[in-house]
């Protein structure tokens, strides 16, 4: 008997733009980054009216904002990057960080302690890890884009990544034990169950759109891996922006355009004629009979990712198409 899945197609077209001269806000791709942070001088004493800039390094898209009475500055719906943060003040050194990394879903705080000088005189410093956050009390854990990319995944579904997260397993309707079932794809669907909460419970957001099956909260297709970014899941005490259920919340970021074109281009094969054999196939088979054949697999997963500027500085497209074509017996 031969059962048939070829032929199917997945197909994911995201074109991303982000005008900082349109209201950049508008074309944030989450409405969850954030960076923060307070400005004082040598003494310890708050700064006002400080300018605080800060720049995607991989669009150039630049904002800026000014510290309050309190010397507090904030920047809301920051897309997920590597940034560079300048701080400056007449009668202050100008002080830049570099490196900054904000991820999926995260609030980051970035002080500045400035020095007495001249502007024109700049004090730069390295980004360090933050070891510990303490902007909130959110529990679970991020997926970045290097594990994303370079750990084999059977399939090709990041759900597999997601049980590295402590307290998740695979949800019921996509196959408690390794994430390969559901529907209408076996395999490229996404369900995690969390802290002994169902899957039914699950939020999950593309770009922080709702990307789940209204009715049993799976989501049926998931993006090609070349295509993510990073992804986080929440499992616990997560504030109330994520009101909509009480299981797992993941937050999937999709790569956007830099001002560098980018593209890849993949195959991904699975043949029985590579597989070894199943244990149990020809389990004590009697001596002299002949031996059942390995179970038909042939399965191909290939693709496009690319993505680049449209105007540079200011906006920019991805695209990403996958198709999938299985045959087993």
């Amino acid at each position: 008997m031969k059962l048939h899945q070829g032929h199917t197609f997945v197909v994911w077209l995201a074109v991303l733009l982000l005008a900082g001269g349109l209201a950049p806000s508008a074309f944030a791709q989450s409405s969850t980054q954030e960076i923060q942070g307070l400005v004082t001088d040598a003494s310890g004493s708050v700064v006002p009216g400080a300018r605080v800039t800060i720049t995607n390094t991989g669009t150039g898209v630049s904002r800026t904002a000014t510290t309050n009475e309190t010397g507090n500055y904030t920047f809301p719906l920051v897309e997920v990057g590597n940034y560079e943060v300048r701080c400056e003040l007449q009668g202050f050194k100008a002080e830049t960080v570099r490196g900054l990394r904000v991820e999926t879903a995260a609030q980051v705080r970035q002080d500045f302690a400035l020095q007495l000088g001249q502007v024109t005189e700049t004090v730069e410093v390295s980004a360090a890890a933050v070891l510990l956050t303490t902007e909130n009390a959110t529990v679970g854990g991020v997926i970045e884009n290097k594990r994303i990319i370079e750990l084999p995944l059977n399939g090709r579904n990041v759900v597999s990544l997601a049980v590295l997260v402590p307290g998740v397993q695979f949800g019921e309707r996509t196959g408690r034990g390794d994430g390969l079932g559901g529907f209408p794809i076996p395999g490229q669907g996404f369900s995690v169950s969390a802290n002994g909460q169902r899957e039914i419970h699950q939020v999950v957001s593309l770009d922080g759109v709702d990307a789940k099956d209204p009715r049993i909260h799976i989501t049926n297709f998931v993006p090609s891996v070349e295509a993510l970014e990073e992804f986080k899941i929440q499992t616990n005490a997560y504030s109330s922006e994520y009101g909509f259920g009480g299981g797992a919340v993941t937050t999937m970021t999709m790569k956007s355009g830099t001002n560098s074109l980018h593209g890849t281009l993949f195959e991904f094969l699975r043949n029985d004629k590579f597989d070894a054999e199943d244990y149990f196939l020809n389990f004590q088979v009697a001596s002299g009979a002949t031996r059942a054949p390995k179970n038909r697999l042939r399965r191909n997963q290939f693709g496009v990712v690319v993505s680049g500027p449209l105007i540079k500085n200011k906006t920019f497209w991805a695209f990403n198409w996958e198709s999938r074509r299985e045959r087993v017996q």
